[in-house]
């Protein structure tokens, strides 16, 4: 296999969490002019630039329901998001839960289920998988994310269906899940 080089390096967008960049690279036989990367603004060294966790509580994973739209539709998942500067992984997780789904797991109680590469044609950055074992809910905060809805408390038992008919679609989230129930 030939190493590629990135000749040149054009940031062509970026906002308060990604940055877009056009890449010229090369592997001394083939070279394409314009290589589309995204990336998070906060990467860690290790390429951690977000997280995933699977949320836990009496028996039950707790799913949210996301408007998304660059798909124009309502997709069921995990509570997930971005690393911040100077934020472990864990720390994020325990962030986001409690952003996302007003549940709280401290960071040194996340089970670390591994890593992910969302879409490493494209994207420069890993997600770190957790899962939060007896979470208790916590004040929701007043800053919701647009398109959220109710927190979905969905039985352990049924999330092995839910796996086999897709009904969970984001890759994170089904993974974290799949990984947790193998454990």
């Amino acid at each position: 296999m030939r190493e590629v080089q990135v000749k040149a390096r054009t940031q062509v967008f970026q906002n308060t969490k990604l940055r877009v960049l056009k890449d010229h690279v090369t592997d001394g036989e083939h070279e394409v002019l314009d290589f589309m990367v995204v990336e998070p603004v906060v990467l860690r060294d290790d390429r951690i630039g977000g997280i995933a966790v699977v949320p836990i509580i009496d028996d039950h994973v707790v799913l949210i329901p996301m408007y998304r739209h660059a798909l124009g539709r309502t997709a069921l998942e995990v509570p997930r998001g971005f690393v911040d500067r100077g934020e472990s992984p864990a720390e994020a997780a325990s962030r986001e839960l409690a952003e996302e789904a007003a549940l709280d797991c401290p960071a040194s109680r996340m089970i670390s289920l591994g890593f992910c590469a969302p879409e490493p044609g494209i994207i420069a950055a890993r997600i770190a998988l957790f899962a939060a074992p007896d979470c208790t809910p916590c004040a929701p905060r007043p800053d919701q994310d647009m398109g959220r809805g109710a927190n979905v408390r969905v039985p352990v038992s049924e999330v092995p269906a839910m796996l086999r008919e897709a009904a969970i679609e984001c890759a994170a989230s089904s993974l974290a899940l799949h990984r947790w129930m193998l454990r």
